[in-house]
């Protein structure tokens, strides 16, 4: 037994210390652009509603009756719809309703964007790097 504790920590120790050499980061590109044509202007209006209805359940044995009221309120929402070298992509950030109020169907504009990378270092040394989102700044 105390030889399988002894290896059990012995093995615990090494994957602490080879852990410990990675490093993950976050990293971010230097502001990109091309070209791309808005495609849709989106906007849904705020919807509000709510609703009461019976209830009837069971409470300690006893049978019970009520009424629930349920409420609804969504607020409105804006998207826009880019279709660049790439595909399209929508943005729905709080941007959007700047972008919506601003831009026309149809119209050509250069997107600003950064990409988000998780790297992963050994000391100074790039292990690897995978990209993680886009970062929509704007379009002008």
């Amino acid at each position: 037994m105390l030889r399988v504790t002894s290896l059990l920590t012995a093995l615990a120790t090494v994957a602490v210390v080879v852990a410990g050499c990675q490093k993950i980061v976050t990293e971010k590109s230097d502001i990109l652009t091309e070209p791309a044509t808005v495609v849709d202007l989106v906007y849904m209006p705020s919807r509000h509603g709510s609703a009461s209805g019976p209830t009837i359940g069971m409470t300690g044995g006893e049978l019970s009756v009520g009424v629930t009221t349920t409420s609804v309120s969504i607020p409105e929402q804006y998207a826009v719809v880019f279709q660049c070298q790439h595909g399209k992509f929508v943005i729905q950030s709080k941007k959007a309703k700047d972008l919506w109020n601003r831009l026309t169907v149809g119209q050509k504009v250069t997107v600003s964007y950064r990409e988000t990378y998780k790297a992963v270092y050994e000391g100074e040394k790039l292990v690897s790097r995978s990209l993680e989102k886009y970062d929509f700044l704007d379009a002008r």
